[in-house]
């Protein structure tokens, strides 16, 4: 039996599907190293993130209280004036 190839026929030989095998095996560890890389990046954003977030209700307490100072300080001096002046 002989092996008859149609003319026009594509031959792709073993070490030709063996050497685009490694290559996209290699292009995969490469995907793969980025994405490690990415996640890392994103576990410290997100770290960086929540301390912002913390600093940021800090701050928010103390302006909440101050404002509140403010207001009630305000209110006294609102109606102890007119009795000084008056």
């Amino acid at each position: 039996m002989t092996n008859h190839v149609p003319e026009g026929s594509i031959i792709i030989t073993p070490t030709e599907v063996y050497n685009e095998v490694k290559s996209l095996t290699e292009a995969v560890r490469e995907l793969v190293a980025a994405d490690h890389a990415d996640q890392a990046s994103r576990a410290e954003l997100k770290l960086r993130v929540d301390q912002i977030d913390t600093r940021l209700s800090a701050v928010e307490k103390k302006m909440l209280l101050f404002t509140g100072f403010a207001a009630a300080a305000g209110a006294g001096v609102g109606t102890w004036l007119p009795r000084v002046l008056g």
